[in-house]
């Protein structure tokens, strides 16, 4: 969502208490990086499939419509693994990350309300709030 005012959290809170979507397995995907492998700053995992993340994030998106400006950008589900600043090799780095593999899977059985406080030693993510899916069988 970006950075958003303070008092604008329990609004954001109160409309995703609407969203609406059931439960679902995922699975580990590729590792990436983002936003190119030409320059980029995030190391990744690829969560598979990508559909009913893309659904998640449309109703979370319609849910919070007039609060935000939505990326341009594709979304691509993902779990971030590193923040990437100063990398001598990269060509290395993406190599050895070409090779890497991670099997298994997980249910995605709610989302979360996370804020992010910047500190001198890196971000610190918060809990705000826990939205359950619904229950299904997929």
């Amino acid at each position: 969502l970006g950075e958003q005012p303070e008092e604008a959290v329990v609004d954001i809170e109160e409309r995703l208490r609407d969203v609406r979507a059931s439960s679902f397995s995922a699975r580990y995907g590729r590792f990436c990086v983002f936003p190119s492998e030409q320059f980029f700053r995030v190391a990744a995992l690829v969560l598979e499939p990508p559909t009913p993340f893309l659904a998640l994030q449309q109703q979370i998106f319609t849910a919070l419509q007039g609060l935000f400006v939505h990326p341009q950008e594709p979304y691509i589900p993902h779990i971030t693994l590193a923040r990437l600043r100063h990398l001598p090799d990269k060509k290395k780095f993406l190599a050895r990350l070409s090779h890497l593999s991670l099997s298994g899977g997980f249910r995605v059985d709610h989302f979360q309300l996370l804020v992010s406080d910047l500190r001198s030693d890196g971000a610190h993510y918060r809990v705000l709030a826990e939205f359950p899916l619904s229950l299904a069988v997929s």
